[in-house]
């Protein structure tokens, strides 16, 4: 399990590409709702899985070893694992490479969502949205 309030190294990547995604949804839109927009805005494609191949690479492992690690997870992490796992097996299979490596490419390959939940990305959104006034 991850240490409590550990921060990942990519936290500004994650945030500009949510904000780009939020942007995105936006634009789309004459009027953004708030409960049912955001629902899309965490479904939209992402340039990797906002987990580091290190952490990445000790829960797949795990996992391969028949580990339980998931239990305790929230459900967009579990899924998000899960869809790694799956992925991370097929990579391996087809190009006979390491975990390591297959990690690493899927990590780093595209996701197909963010893998949060529409609160938690609202949350970012918004504090993005004050940091930015607070600043102007």
């Amino acid at each position: 399990m991850k240490k409590k309030g550990s921060v990942c190294s990519f936290k500004d990547e994650k945030e500009r590409a949510l904000w780009r995604a939020y942007k995105a949804v936006l634009g789309r839109l004459h009027f953004f709702d708030v409960e049912e927009d955001f629902v899309e805005v965490v479904n939209m494609p992402c340039s990797r899985y906002w987990v580091s191949e290190d952490r990445c690479y000790n829960v797949i492992s795990k996992m391969l070893c028949g580990e339980d690690v998931l239990f305790y997870m929230h459900a967009s992490k579990r899924e998000m694992f899960e869809d790694i796992y799956n992925k991370v097996k097929k990579e391996m299979d087809e190009n006979d490479i390491s975990l390591r490596d297959a990690v690493f490419n899927v990590v780093n390959g595209g996701a197909p969502k963010f893998f949060m939940s529409e609160k938690y990305a609202r949350r970012i959104i918004y504090r993005l949205k004050r940091d930015a006034l607070a600043k102007s």
